[in-house]
């Protein structure tokens, strides 16, 4: 099967399905309501086992109910509204402050077309809650294992569905939102239990794993298919092709990242040998050192796509997310190189820089944190067509998860008791270069 014939025939005709069993096709579709965003604060769990979701007070019912969400489709939503992070995120209470959630004329449980099949949870928004109320004996057997990393708007998703927010210990809970875990940790699940992580998406969230991945795609069906992750060298192992690298281009700038770190940590850009740190492993890339360029600012987008299944391998990508600016005019020489407000464009960075600009509305394009939607509308303004980079974007998508499919369908086979166990939802950031073509900078 070829690689993109199954996704509107968007994917290219020589990239082949490499799982080593049979699969139903790609679904890519725009339908994961999420910005989990990698600054998002983390609320400290003090849950206990007590159900904490307070009773809704009785209102009167939407006329206009919201579309059904299965559980495969782990609701994350989280408005896009309040793009300013100076302040940081409400923690959310054992008992959820009720004064501006609304009730809907939603059904808690969302039948199954197929029979002896049971029904599965339609999850709410953070601010809505059904108007139909679960059976006692169903809402006893929903158990959600808070952990140290659970979201706040996880928290409020889950509760507002129905789950009975549970401390860490609890045993028998059916759904949690943790850390990565190890193979074994899979094994030891129920069938029955939910879990947001697939064994082995290593492979295409570490830096390094992810590069190898890729390369072997690129030697397997050419530049003209995998041309959208800049070259990268894995040290030590790459240290002599660095070298034969670097001699090429004088006065170039590259990029110098630890293969297993996020938010910035650990990156650096650089322009001379000397400047490679000696800490190992270690990956140094080759700098996209001609960035489109909006407001005379470098800026990347983070993508939001969801894996509900990994045989078959099944993918939605959701229509929004969101724009991030360095803080301070773009400039590529190597005098500049540094200054990591110039270059780099993490949150998580550039909040620090005095320049920044915060942005409280999702509607306009201003400050230095837009949404997706905002910048596809500035482009529209401008007469960019935004089409083209979408599609682009979505083959990327795709092509970056099929270079690491094998290997993780085959922890997934090894580990998992349950096809319908798992889940997962990755950050996808891309970077416009100055003719719009758009590049993977990490998963």
């Amino acid at each position: 099967m070829n690689a993109k014939e199954t996704i509107a025939d968007q994917r290219s005709e020589n990239v082949k399905d490499e799982s080593t069993s049979p699969r139903n096709g790609i679904q890519f579709e725009s339908e994961v309501d999420s910005d989990y965003e990698d600054d998002t604060n983390i609320a400290s769990t003090n849950g206990s086992d007590e159900d904490i979701h307070q009773s809704i007070p009785p209102e009167s019912s939407n006329k206009n109910p919201t579309a059904s969400i299965p559980f495969d489709k782990l609701c994350l939503s989280e408005s896009l509204s309040s793009l300013s992070s100076t302040s940081p995120r409400p923690k959310i209470k054992p008992s959820l402050d009720v004064t501006n959630v609304r009730r809907i004329n939603k059904p808690s449980l969302r039948k199954s077309l197929f029979s002896n099949i049971p029904p599965t949870i339609n999850f709410m928004l953070h601010n809505e809650v059904s108007s139909h109320n679960l059976h006692p004996d169903i809402k006893h057997l929903l158990k959600w294992k808070l952990s140290s990393i659970s979201p706040s708007i996880v928290r409020c998703c889950v509760s507002n569905s129905g789950y009975r927010l549970m401390k860490r210990n609890v045993k028998d809970w059916v759904g949690t939102w943790g850390k990565s875990m190890k193979p074994l940790q899979f094994r030891v699940m129920r069938e029955d239990q939910k879990v947001n992580h697939f064994p082995g998406t290593f492979q295409i969230g570490r830096k390094d794993k992810l590069w190898k991945n890729y390369r072997r795609m690129l030697l397997k069906y050419g530049e003209k298919e995998f041309d959208f992750l800049p070259r990268t060298f894995c040290l030590p192992a790459d240290d002599k092709l660095l070298r034969e690298e670097w001699g090429k281009v004088k006065k170039s700038l590259w990029i110098v990242k630890p293969p297993a770190k996020a938010r910035g940590n650990g990156i650096k850009v650089i322009s001379k040998w000397n400047q490679i740190p000696k800490t190992r492993p270690l990956l140094v890339q080759r700098y996209i050192a001609k960035p489109y360029l909006i407001n005379q600012t470098k800026f990347d987008l983070r993508l939001y796509v969801l894996i509900t299944s990994i045989n078959p391998l099944r993918i939605y990508l959701y229509d929004d997310g969101l724009v991030r600016f360095a803080s301070k005019p773009y400039s590529s020489s190597t005098s500049t190189a540094a200054d990591v407000f110039t270059h780099l464009t993490n949150y998580s960075i550039n909040k620090q820089s005095a320049t920044y600009l915060s942005n409280e509305d999702s509607r306009i394009a201003q400050g230095h944190k837009w949404t997706v939607q905002a910048l596809w509308r500035y482009f529209e303004e401008i007469g960019v067509d935004h089409s083209g980079i979408l599609e682009k974007i979505k083959d990327l998508v795709i092509k970056t998860i099929i270079s690491g499919e094998k290997p993780m369908t085959s922890m997934f086979e090894e580990n998992a008791k349950n096809r319908y166990s798992c889940f997962e939802l990755f950050g996808f950031d891309v970077l416009l270069d100055c003719d719009l073509k758009p590049w993977l900078i990490e998963v």
